[in-house]
């Protein structure tokens, strides 16, 4: 089923998809979208309704491309776990815990 962008509320709807995806706008962000949305409508507008399904689907593919690399920032990662294991023979972790004590 065709979705049509073509009246305002249509392309807020997509917008407000897009801030609850990637959090609210700050003000100087708001403030710079305000003017790119009415471009970005005028343009769609223009456009015939299976390109305007196109602009939809490439809308929502960012969204998911920046959820994936907000997640992958976020994650803690294990990478580091075995690292020291050649050092466990010469090291108790009592040892390493007063050392970490002289470190503060």
């Amino acid at each position: 089923m065709p979705i049509s962008l073509g009246n305002s509320s249509a392309f807020c709807g997509i917008l407000r998809l897009c801030e609850a995806s990637i959090g609210p706008l700050k003000h100087q962000k708001m403030e710079a979208g305000i003017m790119y949305e009415k471009e970005i409508e005028l343009k769609i507008q223009k456009l015939p309704e299976d390109l305007r399904r196109e602009v939809l689907d490439y809308v929502e593919f960012l969204l998911n491309k920046y959820k994936e690399r907000e997640k992958a920032k976020n994650k803690l990662g294990f990478d580091w776990e075995g690292g020291l294991s050649d050092l466990k023979e010469k090291f108790t972790s009592v040892k390493l815990q007063h050392k970490s004590l002289e470190w503060r």
